[in-house]
């Protein structure tokens, strides 16, 4: 019971060693390395692109690797469990750091022929409440 209760934070500690010895490298210098990235899949597949294509263009011999998380607390646990050098994604709650902001997301909303709302330039979520909805598989962070 006590080593179940003590393994997550001992490979949290070990994840978080091999990061800062990362950290030191990079700091002194050295010309690669590894920058591992936790974020949420929508994130990945929208905003990151551009931006670690610029990135690479500025650090071509840093390797990046993605962790990436279906909803944001999986990836607000994942980060707290030692997953990536960073995280991208919305800020949890509780987050009083540092912010760089990377770009935005854009949602569609699709309505049918003749309703009221398609004349609207935007629409907010209570709008929508009394409306059926498709969208994705439950449990997906969107």
């Amino acid at each position: 019971m006590a080593g179940q209760s003590f393994l997550p934070e001992a490979r949290a500690a070990i994840s978080h060693a091999s990061r800062a010895r990362r950290s030191a490298r990079m700091a002194l210098g050295l010309e690669s390395g590894e920058l591992q990235i936790a974020t949420v899949t929508s994130v990945a597949a929208g905003i990151l692109p551009s931006v670690l294509r610029r990135w690479q263009e500025l650090h071509p011999s840093i390797e990046v690797s993605l962790s990436e998380y279906l909803h944001r607390r999986l990836l607000d646990d994942g980060v707290r469990a030692g997953d990536g050098d960073m995280a991208v994604g919305s800020p949890p709650r509780s987050w009083d750091g540092p912010i760089e902001r990377l770009g935005w997301e854009e949602f569609v909303l699709v309505l049918p022929h003749g309703d009221p709302m398609l004349h609207k330039r935007s629409v907010s979520l209570g709008d929508l409440a009394d409306r059926r909805w498709v969208h994705f598989a439950s449990g997906h962070g969107l």
